[in-house]
């Protein structure tokens, strides 16, 4: 099986590579035997998996409303922030670039022209997103908050 291409659901691509003749090249590319299951990754794109992402992604968007809280709390009363607010922002952005990462590594060529390329770039923008939220202090993440819990629906 090369890059997955035989499902129904691709068929599309996969005429659109042979018109253009790409598909030797493709098949060269991706000719490491099913690298997901190699590597163990397999579980990328199993119900569990996603659950858990979805929660993650729960977890996160309450905890982004419990940090703005404390955060404004903190501001009224001339306080500082709590610093442990930042560390747990960090693991969560670190949790999605992993995800991310994953999905990159186990979908490979699929990732960025597959059915659910969309999603995946959305998803990409949302990482980027958190990541300069993390590097530009007092950057309002709400609009981050909001696309990840569309990104559930």
């Amino acid at each position: 099986s090369w890059i997955g291409l035989e499902d129904q659901r691709y068929s599309p691509l996969r005429g659109l590579m042979t018109r253009l003749g790409l598909n030797e090249t493709i098949r060269g590319v991706m000719r490491s035997a099913d690298v997901t299951s190699k590597i163990g990754l397999g579980f990328v794109h199993d119900g569990p998996f996603n659950l858990f992402c979805s929660l993650v992604i729960i977890l996160n968007s309450f905890f982004i409303g419990f940090s703005a809280s404390r955060e404004l709390k903190a501001q009224i009363d001339g306080e500082n922030t709590p610093e442990w607010l930042q560390v747990v922002d960090v693991i969560f952005a670190v949790f999605f670039v992993a995800e991310l990462f994953l999905r990159m590594v186990v979908d490979r060529l699929l990732f960025f022209c597959g059915p659910d390329w969309r999603w995946n770039m959305f998803d990409g923008l949302l990482v980027v997103e958190s990541i300069v939220g993390l590097a530009v202090p007092g950057k309002a993440m709400s609009n981050v908050v909001v696309a990840r819990v569309l990104r559930l629906a």
